[in-house]
């Protein structure tokens, strides 16, 4: 159990985890505030473990969503249907205790999902607060900078305010659950 590694306040989650093999790699870190930053993997490294160390610096209102290992390109979602990609390059390298800096432009809404894009994702799918979901290819996403706005994802409807309560990114061999009560189903991502 990892609370006999290190102390987990009771209010803190594991957003992440990974086995890491290569220190000069780096991780990008993600908040629902829309910051992010870049971070190399050997300024993780401690001699003891039963203290833990900071990550992230965080302002009030915001919490860690998502770390990913460093890929060419970014990728940010919006509860209000927004999107932004851009060039993970953009973030700069910083040390653990920063707080990072703008990843998009957010204006009355907060991220529900952010990552670097490997090669192999294909797809982001998307499920809304009305019980839809939709599958849009990554290709299609256009790439622009980082610390903007973004563009929709969908067209809003005039009778629904769709909002997007869940994303994640698939490739085409990928099976999707879902599970009602106890049963689960399949869900090919179909070409």
């Amino acid at each position: 159990h990892i609370s006999n590694t290190i102390v987990i306040k009771e209010q803190e989650k594991i957003v992440a985890s990974m086995i890491l093999k290569d220190k000069e790699k780096s991780v990008v870190m993600f908040t629902k505030n829309g910051l992010t930053k870049q971070v190399l993997l050997r300024d993780f490294e401690v001699t003891r473990y039963s203290k833990p160390l900071t990550a992230i610096k965080l302002k009030d209102g915001d919490e860690l969503i998502n770390v990913s290992i460093y890929k060419e390109d970014t990728l940010f979602v919006t509860h209000n249907g927004l999107y932004l990609r851009f060039k993970t390059a953009e973030i700069p390298v910083v040390g653990v205790k920063a707080s990072g800096v703008k990843g998009i432009n957010l204006k009355d809404d907060y991220v529900i999902y952010a990552s670097s894009i490997a090669e192999e994702n294909e797809y982001l799918n998307i499920f809304t607060n009305f019980k839809t979901a939709k599958r849009l290819k990554l290709s299609d996403l256009a790439l622009i900078t980082r610390a903007k706005k973004g563009n929709m994802l969908f067209k809003k409807a005039k009778t629904k305010d769709y909002k997007i309560d869940f994303a994640y990114l698939t490739n085409s061999k990928d099976i999707n659950l879902s599970k009602k009560d106890n049963d689960f189903k399949e869900v090919k991502n179909m070409i």
